[in-house]
């Protein structure tokens, strides 16, 4: 999935279905695991990526995260990459002079 450099939005929302009502926990695990963090699903960034600075584990701009969904006796993983983009230039105001 993509996602724009620079940006503090949730990067992705994930779900998990519980039938035994035992509380679901969650984690990051991977190569750039140690990066995100996940709250009630939500997965962020620890710090906004910023695309002249890679901070993933090759520095490629993709980060390798693992999301876990853990219970009391069951742990489900879902592999994602994560593609930071570049900005383009800030584009200047459409001003008239007259």
């Amino acid at each position: 999935m993509a996602y724009p450099e620079n940006s503090t939005a949730t990067v992705a929302t994930y779900a998990a279905i519980e039938p035994s009502a035992n509380t679901i926990t969650w984690s990051t695990a991977g190569d750039d695991g140690s990066l995100f963090s996940i709250t009630g699903g939500a997965l962020n960034f620890n710090s906004s990526p910023d695309y002249e600075a890679p901070a993933d584990s090759d520095n490629s701009n993709s980060y390798l995260v693992t999301v876990q969904a853990s219970d009391v006796t069951e742990t489900a993983s879902l592999y994602i990459t994560i593609n930071v983009t570049k900005l383009g230039p800030a584009q200047a105001p459409n001003r008239s002079l007259g």
